[in-house]
C-alpha cells in the first residue's frame, strides 16, 4: 500500500467525494515496472459498468496545450487489456497503444452514496441564500457612505460645502441643525434569518455547528449525540471506500501476481480514525465504580 503513495490520493478522493459524490482512481506501471495509481475527477472520465459495478470500459478526457498554445482534447481508452490513445481535432485521430499489464480494465469507481452526490447538493440553494443575504448587508453598510446631509433651519453654499470637507465642521446658528439621513437596518431579523438557514444547512447536510457555543461546555458524551448525523455520514462513505479499495486490490494483484507477489484482496483490512471527542473523566469514573 505504500509502493502505491496512497495517503495523500486517499485523502484527495475523499474531498472529491464530499464535493461531486464520485471519483476515480486509475492503476498503471510506471517506466520503472512498479505499480503505481492516480486519482480522476468524476467530470474527466467515462466509465461503462457491467451488472456487477465493475468498470469493464473507460474513457479519460485530457485537456492537452500545444506548443502553439492551441488545445485539443487527448482521450485515453481502457479495456480488459490495453490502452488506446486517440487526439480529437475535428475527428479522432489514433496515437498510440500499450498494455496495461492487468487482466481487467484498471478503473475503480469511488461513491460518495449511492445516489452520487455530494456533500453540499442538497443544501446550495440555503448556502446561495446565505451569501445573498450578506452580500445585500453588505452592499447597504457600503452605502452608508453616500448618505445624505439634512440641514434644518439653514441652506449651506456650494462654498460652505466645499470647505466643510476640508475642515469637517459646519458653523450653525443654535437653533439650527444639521444630521445624516441613513437607512435603518433591523440587524436582529437579518442575524436571526442567517442564523435560520446556517441551522437548516447543518441539518440537512448531516453537518455540525462546531461554532455552536454550548458545543465547547458539554461533556464528551453529549457531544457523541450531537455527531451522530456526521458519524452516520462517515460511515456511509467508510463503507464505500470499503468496496472501492478491495476492487483496487483485486486488479492490482492481477498484475502484481506476474512479478510474484500473491495477495488476497478478501483479507485485507482497512482502517478508518475518527477524531472523536474523548471524556476521560467520565470513563475514568467508569472503570473506578
Amino acid at each position: 500500500y505504500r509502493e502505491l503513495h496512497t495517503d495523500d490520493l486517499d485523502a484527495e478522493i475523499v474531498k472529491d467525494l464530499a464535493i461531486a459524490g464520485e471519483a476515480y482512481r486509475i492503476l498503471y506501471v510506471d517506466s520503472e515496472g512498479v505499480i503505481r495509481c492516480m486519482n480522476e475527477k468524476a467530470n474527466n472520465l467515462i466509465a461503462i459498468e457491467n451488472e456487477a459495478g465493475n468498470i469493464e470500459f473507460a474513457v479519460r478526457i485530457i485537456k492537452q496545450i500545444n506548443i502553439d498554445n492551441t488545445e485539443v482534447l487527448k482521450l485515453e481508452f481502457y479495456d480488459a487489456s490495453s490502452v488506446k490513445i486517440y487526439l480529437y481535432d475535428n475527428g479522432l485521430i489514433f496515437q498510440d497503444e500499450y498494455n496495461h499489464l492487468f487482466d481487467v480494465c484498471p478503473v475503480i469507481h469511488f461513491l460518495n452514496n449511492n445516489e452520487k452526490l455530494g456533500d453540499a447538493e442538497k443544501v446550495l440553494s440555503l448556502i446561495d441564500a446565505y451569501d445573498r443575504t450578506l452580500s445585500d448587508v453588505n452592499s447597504e453598510i457600503e452605502s452608508f457612505r453616500l448618505a445624505y446631509m439634512i440641514f434644518k433651519g439653514v441652506r449651506p453654499t456650494a462654498e460652505d460645502i466645499a470647505a466643510a470637507k476640508q475642515t469637517g465642521a459646519f458653523g450653525i446658528e443654535s437653533e439650527d441643525d444639521v444630521k445624516f439621513l441613513v437607512k435603518d437596518l433591523n440587524d436582529t431579523i437579518i442575524e436571526n434569518h442567517l442564523d435560520r438557514i446556517e441551522r437548516n444547512i447543518n441539518i440537512f447536510s448531516n453537518n455540525v455547528n462546531f461554532n455552536d457555543e454550548r458545543f465547547g461546555n458539554e461533556s464528551g458524551e453529549a457531544k457523541k449525540y450531537k455527531l451522530i448525523a456526521l458519524e452516520n455520514k462517515c460511515a456511509i462513505t467508510q463503507r464505500k471506500l470499503n468496496n472501492s479499495l478491495t476492487r483496487m486490490f483485486e486488479i492490482y494483484s492481477t498484475a502484481s501476481s506476474k512479478k510474484g507477489i500473491n495477495i488476497d484482496p478478501s483479507k485485507l483490512t482497512f482502517v478508518f480514525k475518527r477524531n472523536l471527542p474523548l471524556d476521560l473523566l467520565y470513563h475514568a469514573d467508569i472503570q473506578m465504580k
